[in-house]
């Protein structure tokens, strides 16, 4: 019967004992039948030690499986990367939102994005700042964006009466007019006065006496003729001298008028105007060849707004800074940046600068290995006479994933300039890569009145 049970438990879960076990399940209860004492709790302790060897080897399958599936795992959240988004601004203290949500910080700040585009809003409410927003595409790793906050112009007040002018010459007599049509006839006028008594004629001859005759009755007034016809229209009269040039009206607060150089010129200042807003964007440094992956970016331009006191007629000089040109060789420097300027034509003094940013530095400099941190190319020094000026952006650090040149100044809408910016620095390449160095930005200059 102990024999029976044991083989009905294996074979509830697959297993078949072997028949060495069999035989000594059969002299145990032979035993036990002839008067020997085997203990039950050895026996049972036995078959649960051949049935739980299967149960322990599946368990240990499946621990292994779980361990080879984690590493999988962790790969497929490494794909799912962010970028830090690192914002300043001029001035500093700004808010900044991204996609429409308040970060609950201020510039200059950082915060973790995903990876792709966002839209980035840069303010300082009632400040007398204007808003600026941004189109920013983020990639893994750091990413900067530089925002400069523009002031919110208002009209002036409304400036005194200009002095009265000369009155203007005589002009010439015109031309005699055609005669008019004849007009219709008019009604009948009024009876006019009684007019005044005649002359008394030559007394006659006196004739014979008559007889005294009764006084006769006086006759009726007959009817007034009708009115004669009206008489033909007379010439033209010459004209007659022109009135007075009125006084001259006040000065308006508005702009009236804009004027952009993207190449090299002159500008005459119209009539009436005394104050000229500028902004100069000075040229970015040219990239180089590196030895290895990272650094050699060209630097930026620095960016340059103030308001000229100007005067009708006079001539401006405008030379807008060209871009460096790329370095040519391994261990050579990239081309500086030109310098954004405007000129007095006659007495050559500069009015406004922009200077351009340096040019991409040789990667790795002496005793620094490829990948190590290492300098950037300086951006254009900024204008101290200005209103407001800001210096160029500095190339990246080095990197093994870096050979950018520095961000230039961002003109929101402007078409015609990668990303809309003007004076970034070239980028670097390693030495014999498809494309080569980069040319850095040329300048850019805007006027308005």
């Amino acid at each position: 019967m102990a024999l029976r049970g044991w083989l009905g438990g294996c074979d509830e879960s697959g297993y078949v004992p072997s028949q060495a076990l069999a035989d000594e399940a059969k002299s145990r209860l032979e035993a036990r039948q002839n008067g020997r004492q085997i203990g039950a709790k050895s026996w049972v302790g036995s078959k649960e030690d051949v049935m739980i060897q299967p149960r322990r080897m599946v368990w240990i399958a499946v621990f292994l499986g779980v361990l080879w599936l984690m590493p999988k795992s962790a790969r497929a959240q490494e794909g799912n990367g962010n970028g830090s988004l690192k914002v300043t601004s001029f001035p500093s203290g700004a808010n900044v939102a991204v996609d429409g949500n308040d970060t609950g910080k201020v510039t200059p700040m950082s915060v973790s994005l995903s990876v792709g585009t966002h839209t980035v809003v840069v303010s300082i409410p009632n400040s007398g700042w204007g808003v600026d927003t941004r189109t920013v595409n983020v990639v893994s790793g750091n990413n900067d964006l530089s925002v400069t906050l523009l002031p919110v112009l208002s009209a002036g007040p409304m400036g005194p009466p200009g002095p009265k002018g000369d009155p203007g010459p005589v002009g010439p007599q015109g031309p005699a007019g055609a005669a008019g049509a004849q007009g219709p006839v008019g009604p009948a006028g009024p009876i006019g006065p009684q007019g005044l008594q005649g002359l008394q004629g030559l007394q006659g001859d006196p004739g014979p006496a008559g007889a005294a005759g009764a006084p006769g009755a006086a006759g009726a007034q007959g009817p007034a003729g009708p009115q004669g016809p009206a008489g033909d229209v007379g010439p033209t009269g010459p004209q007659g001298p022109t009135g007075p040039t009125g006084p001259t009206g006040s000065a308006g607060g508005g702009l009236n008028g804009r004027k952009e150089f993207v190449a090299s010129g002159t500008f005459t200042v119209p009539a009436g105007v005394t104050l000229l807003s500028v902004d100069l964007y000075g040229a970015g440094g040219g990239g180089t060849d590196t030895l290895c992956l990272g650094g050699g970016g060209g630097g930026g331009g620095a960016y340059t707004s103030t308001i000229l006191t100007v005067q009708a007629s006079q001539v401006l000089t405008i030379t807008v800074g060209a871009g460096g040109n790329p370095g040519t060789a391994l261990n050579t420097t990239g081309g500086s940046g030109g310098d954004t300027q405007i000129v007095d034509f006659v007495t050559s003094n500069v009015l406004a600068i922009a200077h351009g940013g340096g040019g991409g530095m040789p990667y790795p400099p002496p005793g620094i290995a490829c990948g190590a941190a290492a300098p950037g190319a300086t951006g254009g020094a900024a204008d101290p006479t200005a209103l407001i000026s800001h210096t160029g952006a500095a190339a990246p650090a080095s990197g093994f994933t870096m050979n950018s040149g520095s961000m230039g100044y961002e003109i929101r809408g402007f078409p015609f300039q990668l990303n809309g910016q003007f004076g970034a620095g070239g980028a670097a390449a390693p030495a014999n890569s498809t494309p080569g160095p980069q040319a850095g930005q040329g300048g850019y200059v805007f006027l308005s009145w």
